[in-house]
């Protein structure tokens, strides 16, 4: 009897080594995936915390007239969260005032340096709207695209000239 008792015990050594192994296995695993998961949300709230301020920068520049600014701020917003429809329509909306409050540009500045780069801006914002928001979009981008000649011409000449 005593050498099954021994043959048992050597037997058992082997798996109790192993239930050890696998439990050290089980608690690590389970530590990388909470750092997975603590991770993830600090990166969701580093990302919410980068957007929720240049919306706030931009509302305030937009406020101060400092439409220029005001876009950067928002395409920063829409850049940091692409599918944040609030976003795009504040970057819209200030590429509209952009338009709207720009009258003298340096002489070596062209008019279609300032508008070239929210034309695509005015488009996406036109894919998802409607109604008078819609129309007041077309009429942003379509007023700016009447010719050529117009886009070329110093702000201050074509307002009156060209």
């Amino acid at each position: 009897m005593r050498t099954s008792k021994k043959i048992d015990e050597s037997k058992s050594k082997p798996f109790a080594l192993l239930k050890l192994i696998g439990g050290v296995g089980a608690v690590l695993s389970l530590l990388i995936a909470l750092n997975q998961v603590t991770g993830l949300v600090q990166t969701f709230r580093i990302h919410h915390k980068v957007f929720s301020d240049a919306i706030r920068v931009g509302q305030q520049q937009e406020e101060r007239g400092d439409y220029a600014a005001a876009f950067e701020s928002f395409k920063r917003a829409s850049e940091t969260d692409p599918i944040d429809r609030e976003a795009q329509d504040l970057e819209a909306h200030a590429s509209m005032l952009w338009l709207e409050n720009t009258y003298i540009l340096p002489e070596d500045h062209k008019f279609s340096d300032i508008v070239n780069p929210l034309l695509p801006v005015l488009d996406r914002a036109l894919a998802h709207s409607k109604g008078p928001k819609a129309a007041d979009l077309v009429a942003h981008t379509g007023r700016w695209l009447i010719s050529p000649e117009v886009q070329e011409c110093p702000l201050f000449v074509s307002l009156f000239f060209c």
